[in-house]
């Protein structure tokens, strides 16, 4: 007669089962293993100081021989074990894109707004690259490949929706979506004139998927419009910000406080801009930088500009104006934040809200730079990876090109044109360093990439592409698997039992052990139900033999078994750890 046991665990591999009524064992009795399923939770990377960095730079016109500096980025120092691989992708993403940076410098800081991902699925991994250029966020303006014409513009508001008035009259703010208006062209103001305290009238993200570039980015607005009224308190100006909350999903009325994590406030001509930044959380601070060119008193480049940058991990806050009074374009800094481990992968949202009515507020073309992987590899979504000529001149490719006279020193070089189908890919090169523990851990070859070496790749595997046009971005694939190295063998042991079982494993046992490649191993008793030879590169165990093997039970004499204790082992008798049910059936057979 045969009679099953199941048992599971949530202790590491450590079965106990209490039976109410016993089980009658004789003399002849047998144990066999039918079953065994757990996960394994172990050391798989250690990220330190000899291994941390992570690099990128581009060099850019390599005929011209105008490369640019090398940027670098830092992964978390820790260990990681098999159930924490996920937090480990995040953190390398998370370098990656911490080693991009756009700037005026000379030489450049590899002038390309763009972002990494790094996506795991199953037992593959992939390391994404995409260039993201500068944008309309409320107007496509999309520019057909070839055409030579004056652009085509169109006045869809892909990326953000604007909030909706609580009387049911529609949207609460005006977008200009003229596509012949191009000075103009993307301008927000509120449809109603009168004035609010509070912050219900707001353009947000429309969908789950718009969010900043998590690379190097930028989020540009001119002060269109700014002009006092008699309202009183906070019925002021407008504010511009980002926020790690997603408006979209929220459905709010109005942006709450704790939704501000990155915010410039211009509310009154007379008044300092405020910001708000996680320094602090949710707090305003008034700065002593005050509006300079605000109206049609001046041409809309020499109006101040809110700009939000990111590189390097790090978000600035900053405006530029004309206020030193020579016609000089100036940089004000009002915060600056380095991103923790924890946020520098999050999400961040843009938004931009009106308090005063549409006389005596606007916002002028808002631009920004949003993440251009998260939409399928960018393959299906038109918005990014595209050329856009949104300067104020039909010919310039970017909003910068309209400042560069004015902002000399501040202007970063973004030659979109390079990224065109125009330029040959081949004048681009874009080097990405890793060292090679990462890569043979997330499964390039031990062979290729040696460990402790910093690797280059110098021609990345595979040029994204959009329409069957190749725009500049990559894809790193490994030709192997995620590397998980797990014991090889699993050792079930009873231990309410004595079996007629045996190891011989070593020279000796004890403290001091030994294992002698000339001397004969020494067997001894131990009670193993069964050995398992496995090694999945995953941690996870699933056994069921093919056929059975019954083990003897060391009995003189029939007993009534009441209590059974099982541990799984690693190959070498030590514990295991394990998360999750652990799950085991016996058979005995009397």
């Amino acid at each position: 007669m045969v009679k099953l046991i199941r048992l599971t665990s949530e202790d590491n591999c450590n079965f106990k089962a209490n039976l109410d009524d016993g089980i009658q064992l004789s003399i002849n009795s047998k144990i066999a293993l039918q079953n065994l399923t757990f996960n394994a939770e172990f050391d798989v990377l250690v990220v330190d100081a000899t291994n941390r960095e992570v690099k990128f730079t581009l060099n850019a016109y390599t005929n011209l021989g105008q490369n640019m500096n090398v940027l670098t980025g830092l992964l978390t120092p820790r260990s990681y074990t098999s159930s924490e691989v996920e937090i480990f992708y995040r953190d390398l993403e998370g370098a990656l894109n911490e080693a991009l940076r756009v700037d005026a410098s000379t030489p450049a800081n590899g002038n390309v707004y763009g972002n990494f991902q790094v996506k795991s699925e199953k037992e593959k991994v992939e390391i994404l690259f995409k260039y993201t250029p500068v944008i309309l966020f409320s107007n496509m303006n999309e520019i057909p490949v070839g055409d030579t014409n004056p652009p085509e513009r169109t006045g869809e508001t892909e990326y953000m929706a604007i909030s909706q008035a609580t009387d049911g009259s529609g949207d609460t703010l005006l977008a200009d979506t003229n596509p012949t208006d191009l000075i103009n062209l993307g301008n927000l103001s509120s449809i109603s004139t009168d004035h609010t305290a509070e912050r219900t009238r707001y353009i947000y993200p429309q969908g789950t998927l718009a969010k900043w570039s998590a690379g190097s980015a930028v989020y540009m607005v001119r002060v269109e419009n700014l002009v006092d009224h008699a309202g009183v308190g906070y019925e002021h100006g407008f504010g511009v910000g980002l926020s790690f909350s997603n408006l979209a999903n929220k459905e709010v009325e109005e942006i709450a406080t704790t939704d501000r994590d990155f915010e410039i406030l211009d509310e009154k001509t007379d008044e300092y801009y405020r910001y708000i930044s996680p320094t602090d959380p949710h707090q305003e601070y008034i700065t002593d930088a005050y509006p300079y060119a605000y109206n049609d008193n001046v041409p809309n480049r020499e109006r101040d500009h809110i700009i939000f940058e990111r590189k390097a991990g790090v978000i600035t806050g900053c405006i530029w104006n004309t206020s030193d009074g020579l016609g000089n374009g100036v940089r004000t800094e009002l915060f600056s934040y380095k991103l923790s481990i924890a946020d520098r992968h999050r999400a961040l949202h843009p938004y931009i809200y009106m308090k005063a009515g549409g006389d005596n507020a606007a916002v002028g073309r808002p631009c920004i730079t949003m993440d251009s992987l998260t939409f399928i590899k960018n393959t299906e979504f038109e918005g990014t990876g595209q050329q856009q000529a949104i300067g104020e001149n039909e010919q310039d490719d970017n909003v910068f090109q309209d400042l560069a006279t004015l902002y000399s020193d501040l202007v970063p070089t973004l030659n979109n044109e390079l990224f065109s189908p125009i330029t040959p890919a081949g004048t681009i090169v874009a080097q990405p360093q890793i060292n090679g523990d990462i890569l043979r851990f997330i499964g390039y070859s031990d062979l290729k990439y040696p460990a402790n070496i910093l690797y280059t790749f110098t021609h990345p595997d595979t040029l994204l592409s959009q329409g069957g046009v190749e725009w500049f971005g990559f894809v790193l694939t490994p030709d192997g698997l995620k590397q998980l190295i797990n014991s090889d063998n699993f050792i079930v042991l009873l231990d309410s039992n004595p079996l007629f079982s045996y190891d011989a494993s070593r020279t000796t046992y004890g403290t001091g052990s030994i294992n002698s490649n000339t001397i004969a191993n020494r067997g001894r008793r131990v009670n193993i139900l069964a050995t398992i030879p496995k090694n999945d590169n995953s941690g996870s165990l699933e056994y069921e033999p093919n056929q059975l093997t019954f083990i003897d039970f060391d009995l003189s004499a029939p007993v009534n078994l009441k209590n059974i204790a099982v541990r799984v082992l690693d190959k070498n008798f030590g514990s295991l750890r394990t998360f999750g049910l652990s799950i085991m059936t016996l058979l005995i057979e009397s």
